[in-house]
């Protein structure tokens, strides 16, 4: 019997049994159990691959992206298996619309200029709070994840805005 790294064989009546981890099953633990990349972990293009370690799965990022979800831009990054960055790496981003420079604090919210990039069109969207996400981190990139649906808990703090309550139970609402 080929024992997959991810199970332990039993003996029992003379024929071996194999003991799963949770992530795992079949009769030699050769198949990944629903779960951890059903749900897809993964940001930005990122794609989840089982492991035989705990936590079972690890993602695989794109260039640019690193984090254990690919989670935060990091553009020294040339891409493959997620690591761990701590503290994220500094982030320098510049407005590719040269316009939006003169639009900023005309009190006329201009769409394409409401970004991080071009500095939130200079609060004109935002009752003229400048940069909401000011204590987050660049690298995280929470104004994309922000009020998704989805809990993004790297963006789960009061810098980051909560991560616009996306990670807040329902629970009892009537």
């Amino acid at each position: 019997m080929t024992l997959m790294p991810v199970g332990v064989s039993t003996v029992k009546m003379a024929s071996p049994k194999c003991l799963c981890t949770p992530a795992f099953t079949g009769p030699e633990c050769q198949y990944p159990t629903e779960g951890h990349c059903t749900a897809n972990p993964c940001y930005n293009g990122g794609t989840c691959e089982y492991i035989s370690e705990a936590p079972y799965y690890h993602c695989i990022c794109p260039t640019g992206f690193n984090g254990l979800f690919c989670h935060i831009l990091d553009y020294s990054f040339p891409g493959g298996p997620a690591r761990d960055v701590t503290p994220a790496p500094k982030v320098t981003v510049s407005c590719e619309i040269p316009e939006c420079e003169n639009k900023k604090g005309n009190k006329i919210c201009d769409s394409a200029c409401n970004n991080y990039a071009c500095d939130w069109d200079g609060g004109d969207c935002s009752l003229n709070f400048n940069d909401p996400w000011q204590n987050c981190s660049a690298a995280l990139q929470c104004w994309r994840y922000f009020n998704n649906g989805k809990c993004d808990e790297q963006c789960h703090n009061a810098g980051c805005l909560y991560d616009g309550f996306d990670c807040q139970r329902l629970e009892g609402q009537c």
